[in-house]
Order: C-alpha cells, then sequence, then structure tokens
C-alpha cells in the first residue's frame, strides 16, 4: 500500500472513532437540557444521565415529586453492566433550594 493509501486509511478510521465515540455516549444521555434552578423549596437534585456527572453525566433541579420519574427511567434505559463513561468532572453547583430570583 501506498503512503496516500495509509494516510486515507488512518484519518478514515479516526473520524469513525471520533464519530462512534459520540454516537454511544449520545445514546446514554436522558436529558439534554439541564435546570439550574427550580420554583420552590420542594426541589431536589437528581441524576438525569446514565454516567454521573462525576463522569462525564449531568443532574438537574426537580421538584422532589419528579425525583422519582428520573429514578425509574434510568433505571430502564441504561445498561446495569459495561456502561463506560468518560473520565470527565462536568458537575456545577447547581442551587436545587433556592428560589428563582430574576
Amino acid at each position: 500500500m501506498n503512503k496516500k493509501g495509509l494516510l486515507k486509511l488512518i484519518i478514515l478510521i479516526v473520524i469513525l472513532l471520533v464519530v462512534g465515540f459520540f454516537l454511544f455516549f449520545n445514546k446514554y444521555k436522558i436529558l439534554h437540557e439541564t435546570k439550574e434552578e427550580c420554583p420552590g423549596l420542594n426541589c431536589v437534585k437528581v441524576q438525569t444521565t446514565c454516567c454521573p456527572c462525576s463522569s462525564g453525566g449531568k443532574e438537574a433541579c426537580v421538584n422532589k415529586t419528579e425525583a422519582k420519574y428520573y429514578e425509574e427511567k434510568l433505571k430502564n434505559e441504561c445498561p446495569q453492566e459495561g456502561l463506560v463513561c468518560p473520565a470527565v468532572y462536568s458537575c456545577i453547583d447547581l442551587s436545587c433550594n433556592k428560589t428563582n430570583k430574576t
């Protein structure tokens, strides 16, 4: 194989790996928008993606009545074994028990 053919093959493999990586991790995202504040005092912080925020996932502030919904959704949609999460710390300080003042 000549050098041009080898270079094209390497570029193709890198592109496929990058696309595959993003498709794989997007599959395990449950909620794409993170709510930073929740009106009222009945708010709790919940994990909204299969991976925790300490491993590239997201959290949100939701009403306590919605927390069970997210817990069940993650239980049903996330794999119990073989989940690979990136080693990226993405936690942000959410103020779940403050009223929304704008």
